[in-house]
């Protein structure tokens, strides 16, 4: 294993000289050594692999990248295999480089403390002008689509500003760095509809606030877990920094 991180950090090394790069090797429980050495070393982002593997394997590895992404005070990246980046293998392009360069982004806009966050992310990355991103805002019913606060607007601070109010102002934002910029505002259940979404726009790379809570069988429990659980595509569940 340490020959394969070595082979790893060199080759880190030669693609990034810019940066240091350093191998850590921890030994316990996957999650909480992961969240402990990114503490320690004052981590900002955190980048976990994922193959889609099946059965108890798939559940490992879904298991800690939600302890990490739900315990972790930094943004976390989970990468999916690029055969999971299309709804079934067999369309696979043969130039598999063409489909991660040219990445297609869905970024879920609630307007939380995260999603704010997750959204000036997107703004302030480095994309190319025919970039293709999405938004998606998800309301639970039909009277919230309409009615649900987001919080006081900055220009009349008596007034209280809409979900569909707060998705539309962030349309013109990402036009100015898209030329491709598509949107969908959907009643449901948040996690399914954002996944249903993504498939539909064959999205690869999923970007959403880790605070946009929801209501599982136990309870508790966030959308961005489920949805870095269930999607096809790589997720970045992004904190307030």
């Amino acid at each position: 294993m340490e020959a394969s991180l070595d082979v790893k950090v060199k080759k880190l090394q030669e693609t990034h000289p810019d940066c240091t790069v350093e191998k850590l090797i921890e030994f316990g429980v996957p999650g909480e050594r992961i969240i402990a050495a990114a503490d320690r070393i004052g981590a900002t982002d955190i980048v976990l692999g994922s193959h889609g593997r099946t059965g108890f394997s798939h559940y490992l590895l879904g298991s800690v990248a939600e302890q990490v992404s739900s315990c972790t005070p930094c943004t976390v990246e989970i990468v999916k295999s690029p055969k999971l980046l299309v709804r079934s293998p067999e369309v696979l392009p043969h130039n598999l480089n063409a489909l991660l360069e040219q990445k297609k982004i869905l970024l879920v806009v609630t307007g939380t403390d995260d999603g704010k966050s997750a959204e000036k992310w997107v703004l302030e990355s480095k994309w190319e002008t025919d970039q293709k991103i999405s938004l998606i805002t998800v309301c639970g019913t039909k009277k919230s689509k309409a009615l649900t606060l987001i919080g006081k607007s900055k220009t009349n601070p008596q007034k209280t500003v809409s979900a569909t109010e707060y998705h539309q102002s962030q349309i013109a934002k990402f036009a100015q760095i898209s030329r491709q910029v598509t949107d969908s505002i959907r009643i449901g259940d948040a996690a399914e509809e954002i996944l249903d979404y993504a498939d539909k726009i064959e999205a690869n790379l999923i970007v959403i606030g880790a605070d946009l809570l929801s209501v599982g069988q136990d309870g508790t429990g966030t959308v961005a877990s489920a949805v870095a659980a269930g999607s096809r595509c790589s997720v970045r569940v992004v904190k307030k920094g």
